[in-house]
């Protein structure tokens, strides 16, 4: 069982160093989209991709060890002889999506996709698709890859015998190797499998998208099902809809107003989750629910005519921050190659100077949402990884423990700043008063000259 153990770790680091290879081609391509971007920025990215490479080389390496085992009790020529061709076949699959990807990237901004899988159907177009793309080059690189790392491979023996001496062997390698490579196939043992949200840690997609293992991407691809193809809520035609839309978007006529004294002021942006109408006095509620929010309500500026663009989280998100309606059946937010070339209000602010910080009670990878905020242009990301909790849920710490963290870490930030705190449903019903840190004589300097702005389906 050591022989065949032995020579399945051989395979991994052999694909890891292929997939390395492979990234460093996507990212180098094009030298020029690299430009600005700091060199610790540029090798993080081959940092963040080794997770994702080592599950992609579990993939690739478990048919090899299913049949390394049937080798451990006889020796049988089929078998053997059949070890070398399947791992050449997929290195030569892997270089050709990998060079697919950079075609693509050059010419898309993106990566393998559902849409580009679809032109398969259509021979011709694709065909004229590729007519633009640089052939030659990718030929080359193609060619370079396979020749190196068929060369590599044909240099690891694959004639050792992997015969058990031991009859315990033979009972613990069919269990013990296939979990093994079972738990490298899902990134670890933690609650959520690896995804493509790993592989995204900054703001230039061509690092995040460089990280992202283009052959796992495929195999995700060929099991998930396709994006919806057409738009099941027409319910007018294009003419009607575009007037429709005119007629309430009508330029105003009159000076631009401003709700502010600051020329930069510090921003707060409290986005609200598990909260309704029904219990908002100010709103026609139920009064004495929510003092906190009614106090803030009558000190600003409250909008009572306003449509909720969705009914999930990260639906009211991307929306907020990237002004994305929500989608019938899906959401931007897992469209890898779409939401990260969205607009960005962090990133407008961003250009202005301000300092962006976002905070979450509970895990800010769950929807990928770590990677949007990435993409986005976060300078940094809070979660409950971030500081101490006391009272939690499954969704995360009570938001008073949220706000409290929140309020010390901004007390010493250097202005302007713009701050996202998005509360979970960690809350207790209606008895907490969230704005009891932002008031009173304690309250931090940073927040007297803020615009607060309070924004979901409320």
């Amino acid at each position: 069982m050591r022989d065949l153990a032995s020579f399945l770790l051989k395979l991994v680091l052999f694909w890891v160093g292929l997939f390395l290879v492979q990234q460093a081609c996507f990212i180098f391509f094009d030298t020029t989209r690299l430009a600005g971007i700091p060199d610790a920025t540029l090798w993080q990215g081959f940092r963040r991709a080794l997770p994702m490479d080592l599950s992609t080389a579990c993939y690739l390496v478990l048919p090899i060890g299913l049949l390394g085992i049937t080798l451990l009790f006889r020796e049988i020529k089929g078998v053997r002889r059949a070890l070398r061709p399947i791992t050449a076949t997929l290195v030569v699959l892997t270089c050709f999506i990998n060079v697919c990807d950079i075609a693509l990237f050059t010419a898309w901004g993106t990566k393998v996709n559902h849409k580009a899988l679809s032109y398969l159907a259509y021979p011709e177009e694709a065909m004229h698709a590729v007519a633009g793309a640089p052939v030659a080059q990718l030929t080359v690189i193609f060619l370079a890859q396979c020749a190196v790392a068929l060369l590599v491979l044909f240099r690891i023996d694959h004639d050792r015998s992997f015969l058990a001496t031991r009859k315990w062997q033979r009972f613990a390698a069919p269990v013990l190797l296939p979990l093994a490579m079972l738990i490298g196939m899902r990134g670890g043992t933690q609650p959520f499998p690896i995804d493509r949200s790993w592989s995204y840690y900054c703001a230039h997609p061509v690092l995040n998208l460089g990280a992202l293992n283009g052959t796992w991407n495929v195999i995700v691809l060929l099991a998930e099902p396709p994006e919806i193809g057409t738009n099941p809520y027409r319910f007018m035609s294009a003419t009607e809809a575009e007037q429709r839309f005119n007629a309430v978007h009508q330029a105003s006529l009159g000076p631009a107003q401003r709700i502010s004294t600051v020329q930069r002021p510090n921003i707060m942006l409290l986005l609200l989750d598990s909260w309704t109408a029904d219990v908002v006095g100010l709103l026609g509620g139920d009064s004495g629910v929510t003092p906190g929010f009614d106090r803030l309500a009558e000190d600003g500026l409250l909008f009572t005519n306003f449509y909720s663009t969705g009914f999930r989280t990260e639906q009211g998100l991307c929306a907020t921050i990237s002004s994305f309606p929500s989608q019938p059946k899906t959401t931007i937010i897992r469209q890898y190659g779409k939401f990260d070339r969205l607009p960005s209000l962090v990133n407008l602010l961003d250009s202005a100077g301000y300092r962006s910080t976002y905070y979450y009670a509970g895990d800010v990878a769950f929807a990928n949402t770590r990677a949007y905020l990435e993409a986005m242009g976060f300078d940094r990301v809070h979660d409950e990884h971030s500081f101490p909790i006391k009272r939690r849920t499954p969704w995360g710490a009570y938001d008073e423990e949220l706000f409290a963290f929140h309020v010390e870490d901004t007390r010493d930030a250097n202005g302007p700043f713009f701050h996202t705190v998005m509360t979970s449903t960690s809350h207790e019903p209606f008895d907490v008063p969230v704005d009891e840190g932002f008031r009173g004589k304690d309250q931090p300097q940073q927040f007297r000259n803020s615009v607060h702005y309070t924004d979901r389906t409320l």
